[in-house]
């Protein structure tokens, strides 16, 4: 007994079970007519807890807003706010008022539109990057708990940072070198100190890696290399299951997607490489098929179709299993357009003018699940206990978790791990790795290992 709470033994054999990789199955349900998109950003635009698309026209950059109906629908487009030229965009809350703003690349400007909750934009605040920028990310870079920005600018073959304050504008741009034509940017934590860092796409068949310092600034960059073929888009994943980072990089010549699997201390090693049967731009990472792993989507523009990589949790993915969309897809995005929790997909069509919604229709998978009638399923032992009604029995799959699990509610729940796919034996052992903390109320757990 510890603060009120029970604990059941823990084991200390561990049985490896490789479990089945369930399909994905994907629904087409409508092809959108809009201008030559080639990408497609989401949020809640108007406060309704619907998702609604932000789309980019990559021929006159200009930005199109569609309001979700919450079905995967969405209501007829306006092209919102007055930009032109736009290269690129992110969304964010940038003055802390709880309305999602949006900000976007053109020329040599940043733009900042604050939102108004209600699906509409106010006018633009500029700020010089001083070079022709492109992709944009998010982050707080120094940890000041407002967003900063970070660009990349052809002009200085590098990136600018500009750091928020917290109402909308930024300080001047900060620009940094890399020395080389870069394409594609990501931020995370890659040496795990908690600090973000910055991972860029980069001629000469590299990723560069820029580790933050914590105060808004960055070391200089170091290279991985990324094998032939020039690597163009990149996001961040563990697709290994082991906690750490890694990225998943598109190629192209030859079309690939090659994983670059992370250690933890800011290196990376050189993981598997899946090839693609058409030109490969822009990659996305979800659990597309619901079982705690995540996946990966690949548009490719030469064959009308979006490839989807099912995770096989040790850095190795399935053969593509191929979903039509409208022609000349170039982006890509996951989100859950429907609320039924899963990743749904939506394709920018370039060559088509369109955009592709494809409704996640896959069972869930997850590797934890209240027992009810019918079952809840979730993808973390954390959110199935926060909706755990007192009195559960939560059970876990075989499967390693990386978190941190708080038990500070007072009800009584018992956790059950070590089971099959089916839930329905005792297979092996579930894994914590992480802390667990016994706050409040009583928790029997029975076939875990912490570590």
């Amino acid at each position: 007994m510890r603060n009120g709470m029970m604990v059941g033994a823990f084991f200390a054999m561990q049985v490896s079970v490789q479990a089945a990789i369930p399909p994905v199955l994907l629904s087409p349900v409508s092809d959108i007519k809009i201008a030559n998109p080639n990408l497609a950003l989401s949020a809640d635009l108007n406060g309704d807890h619907k998702k609604d698309l932000v789309v980019l026209n990559a021929d006159n950059g200009s930005i199109s807003v569609l309001l979700g109906d919450g079905d995967g629908a969405f209501q007829n487009f306006q092209v919102s706010p007055n930009v032109t030229s736009a290269a690129s965009a992110v969304l964010e809350d940038f003055n802390g008022d709880v309305k999602v703003d949006l900000a976007v690349t053109v020329n040599s400007r940043l733009q900042v539109f604050l939102g108004n909750g209600d699906g509409t934009f106010q006018g633009a605040l500029e700020t010089q990057i001083g070079s022709s920028a492109s992709s944009i990310v998010t982050g707080d870079f120094n940890r000041d708990r407002f967003p900063d920005l970070a660009v990349l600018t052809a002009g200085t073959k590098g990136f600018a940072i500009l750091l928020g304050n917290g109402n909308g504008t930024f300080l001047p741009a900060v620009n940094y070198s890399l020395n080389s034509a870069v394409y594609a940017l990501v931020s995370g934590d890659w040496n795990r100190d908690g600090i973000e860092d910055l991972a860029t796409t980069a001629y000469g068949s590299k990723v560069i890696l820029s580790l933050g310092n914590g105060d808004g600034t960055f070391r200089p960059g170091s290279s991985v290399p990324s094998g032939s073929g020039t690597p163009y888009g990149i996001v961040k994943g563990d697709f290994n299951l082991d906690g750490k980072l890694d990225f998943a990089i598109s190629k192209y010549q030859p079309n690939a997607v090659l994983i670059l699997t992370g250690n933890g201390d800011g290196t990376f090693r050189t993981g598997s490489q899946i090839g693609i049967s058409g030109d490969a731009y822009r990659v996305v990472a979800a659990d597309l098929n619901v079982d705690g792993r995540t996946d990966l989507a690949v548009p490719v523009y030469s064959t009308n179709t979006v490839s989807v990589f099912l995770s096989n949790g040790n850095g190795s993915f399935q053969p593509a299993t191929q979903f039509a969309v409208g022609n000349g897809p170039f982006g890509v995005l996951a989100a859950d357009f429907n609320g039924d929790r899963k990743a749904d997909l939506v394709t920018a069509n370039y060559g088509g003018g369109s955009l592709s919604v494809l409704l996640n229709t896959s069972p869930y998978n997850w590797p934890v699940r209240i027992e009810a009638n019918p079952p809840v399923f979730y993808p973390d032992l954390q959110s199935a206990y926060d909706n755990a009604p007192s009195g559960s029995i939560i059970k876990a799959m075989v499967f390693p978790f990386h978190e941190t699990l708080s038990c500070h509610r007072n009800i009584s729940v018992t956790l059950k791990g070590g089971y099959d796919e089916g839930y329905g034996s005792v297979v092996g052992m579930t894994t914590l790795r992480g802390e667990l903390l016994l706050l409040n109320g009583r928790v029997v757990i029975e076939g875990f290992t912490i570590e």
